[in-house]
């Protein structure tokens, strides 16, 4: 997609709307970091949306050289008062662990309007949440599947251990 292509499409979702639902509310802007360099086009495209007030990030990825990242991330903010940059890299290399990602979530969620914060702080850990409520059902499940499973054999057991009992001829009441 031509960059005047994006920019007409997006001139329809950058106007504020009545609710926050249907509003652009940040954009991040990937380059990689080891390109060392940003095209005029999109230094255009990104001044575009900080114009109308819609916050930009630009993610600076596979960030593996600080000095290129750094470099680049001050010439964008230089020509683009207002950007903000974000060095990530998002999967372990061979030399380096991976970073960043936490830093491009709270950057965003500064940016956010404050009736999105929580949503977005929130959604940001739904994979926690369903393992700890799908461990928590399994907990209960078993623990269920373990009360039933001796409230099932406790009778059946207490007749055979009195029928037992009574055949070697014991005569007391098993409670």
């Amino acid at each position: 997609m031509e960059v005047h292509d994006t920019y007409q499409a997006a001139n329809s979702q950058t106007k504020r709307t009545l609710t926050t639902d249907d509003d652009i509310h940040c954009l991040w802007y990937c380059v990689a970091a080891s390109g060392a360099r940003i095209e005029e086009k999109e230094i255009k495209f990104m001044k575009y949306f900080i114009d109308r007030h819609i916050p930009v990030i630009m993610v600076l990825t596979k960030a593996y050289s600080a000095d290129e990242a750094d470099e680049l991330a001050m010439f964008a903010k230089q020509e683009i008062p207002g950007l903000r940059t974000v060095k990530v890299l998002a999967r372990d290399s061979e030399w380096m662990s991976a970073f960043g990602i936490d830093d491009l979530v709270t950057q965003t969620a500064e940016v956010l309007p404050e009736v999105l914060q929580d949503s977005f702080t929130c959604a940001q850990k739904p994979e926690l949440v369903m393992k700890h409520k799908q461990a928590t059902k399994s907990r209960d499940e078993s623990t269920r599947d373990k009360f039933w499973n001796r409230v099932r054999a406790t009778p059946e057991r207490t007749n055979h251990d009195r029928r037992s009992k009574h055949d070697a001829g014991e005569n007391h009441l098993d409670l």
